[in-house]
């Protein structure tokens, strides 16, 4: 019979009675590597070690199997304790259950031993194993709540964003009206122009935090990775705090990648966010772009690096880094899922992360991106035009009227309502039928049963202003969508194609 190798502390100070244990242990299948300690001063000194199973005797002479248990827990808290007697008696034996003994067994009937070891080792695997799924459950609820508050906040988000790109589109149209109305040499109009850019770029930073909040999703498309990772590190960098540093740098030549940008803005996210954690002090982080060699199944390739001077990984790290839930920064800073959240998106898009890292000197994760074959696709901008009905259905006054104005002021018929159902009652019979609708989401569905239900209405073409991350328009309807804050020209130009798109159908 092949012996199972087992390692045993055996806390015994009568070697006849240690090689009575030993020899039943091999009669029974088990080969054990003992290390038998014959005192107090011996157990303290051999704690260290690694064991399979402990067994004492209740009594050495200046130990008693009550103490010796106690001093295993604080050190070996999940390894097997079996005590041997010459002779018990009922305290005894509770007092060592109490403390937490595996079994307790005389020397005379030691025929049961291997089977009390094999049962405790069972035992203690199953306990093992519980404690780690209620670790792991524990935290999954801790990450579940993280998620639930992201979620808050982009609902918080959204209905802030949605006023603030109401508002936005209120001063962007204005000031673009009123420096039409301004001479080439009026003195205000270089003011205007600087409320105009600051206006400008206040969009482009909503429309942007509003996309990333909500996880918005755009489907891949072959792109240039540079501006978009330009354009990110330029909006995240003070969230990374005043003492980290970011650089960025890129090759000649790139690759275009068919990704989305969305989700290798989140990975990017991720990646920045573990390099300044692992910088407590603060420092300096390199985000590198190059041209990739080939590597085995994925031919040309993007390379987009994050490195930092940061503590660095071990090697144990490292073979867990990936797997969901492995955080070492604890629950009140990580949930453990930003690596291989990161992981799953990159793998999604044909691609790997590797890693590279020495403990206290830094790591360097690089994301792996095979190269596009699809040509990139430009779009042609619509030519700007005037002469068509619309109608604009805007609850808030103020907007409503700025859109208004704007249209009118471009050669529009522009009427504006609250709601759809004022069209209804203000419209009137006989009325000009629109060849375009402008609406803001929340009307879409009231605007469908309106147009539909008389065809005498117009066109079934409608502009939908909409916050970014917002689902798109569904139904019966030509639906164009607006993203909110939008500028006066780009107002005149979705419309403008939208009127001629009607009057070709």
């Amino acid at each position: 019979m092949e012996l199972r190798r087992m390692r045993v502390l055996l806390i015994e100070d009568d070697p006849n009675d240690a090689e009575l244990v030993l020899r039943q242990l091999r009669h029974d299948g088990i080969e054990p590597v003992a290390t038998v300690v014959r005192s107090r001063a011996d157990l303290e000194a051999n704690l260290a070690g690694d064991y399979d199973v402990i067994i004492a005797d209740y009594r050495l002479p200046d130990l008693v199997a009550t103490a010796a248990l106690s001093r295993v827990r604080e050190c070996l808290p999940d390894t097997p304790f079996i005590v041997v007697s010459g002779s018990t008696t009922e305290e005894q034996l509770l007092a060592m259950l109490r403390l937490g003994a595996d079994d307790y067994l005389l020397k005379d009937r030691l025929g049961r031993l291997a089977a009390s070891v094999r049962a405790a080792q069972e035992r203690h695997r199953l306990r093992r194993e519980r404690v780690a799924a209620e670790s792991l459950a524990a935290q999954r609820e801790v990450a579940n709540r993280h998620l639930q508050r992201l979620e808050s906040i982009g609902v918080l988000t959204g209905g802030i964003a949605h006023d603030f790109n109401n508002l936005m589109t209120v001063v962007l149209g204005s000031c673009e009206v009123a420096l039409e109305m301004l001479a080439a040499e009026h003195p205000v109009r270089e003011l205007l122009l600087s409320v105009l850019r600051a206006g400008r770029q206040a969009s482009t930073l909503s429309r942007r935090l509003l996309s990333f909040a909500r996880r918005e999703t755009h489907g891949t498309q072959a792109i240039d990775l540079r501006p978009v990772i330009e354009s990110f590190l330029a909006l995240t960098r003070s969230s990374l705090g005043p003492r980290t540093r970011v650089e960025f740098t890129a090759g000649e030549s790139l690759p275009t990648v068919e990704v989305d940008r969305t989700a290798i803005e989140q990975v990017l996210m991720n990646l920045l966010l573990n390099a300044r954690d692992a910088m407590p002090h603060g420092g300096r982080i390199r985000v590198t772009m190059q041209r990739g060699k080939a590597r085995s199944g994925f031919g040309d390739v993007l390379e987009l690096a994050v490195a930092d001077d940061g503590i660095g990984i071990t090697a144990e790290q490292r073979r867990h880094l990936f797997e969901p839930f492995f955080t070492t920064k604890g629950p009140e800073r990580g949930t453990g899922l930003g690596l291989s959240t990161s992981m799953e998106i990159v793998r999604h898009h044909g691609g790997d992360i590797e890693v590279d890292s020495t403990p206290g000197r830094g790591s360097e994760f690089r994301v792996v991106l095979p190269a596009s074959i699809q040509p990139m696709k430009l779009r042609s901008p619509h030519e700007p035009g005037s002469g068509r009905s619309v109608l604009v259905v805007e609850r808030d006054r103020s907007l409503q009227g700025a859109l208004t104005k704007v249209l009118c002021e471009a050669g529009f018929a522009a009427v504006g309502f609250d709601t759809v159902g004022d069209i209804r009652v203000e419209g009137g019979p006989g009325s000009q039928p629109p060849a375009v609708v402008l609406t803001e989401s929340g009307e879409v569905g009231t605007l469908v049963e309106w147009l539909t239900a008389d065809p005498s209405r117009g066109p079934r073409r409608v502009v939908v202003m909409q916050d970014a991350g917002q689902p798109p328009a569904t139904g019966p309807v030509e639906a164009v969508v607006l993203l909110r804050p939008f500028t006066a020209q780009q107002l005149v130009r979705v419309v403008q194609a939208s009127c001629e798109a009607s009057a070709v159908r």
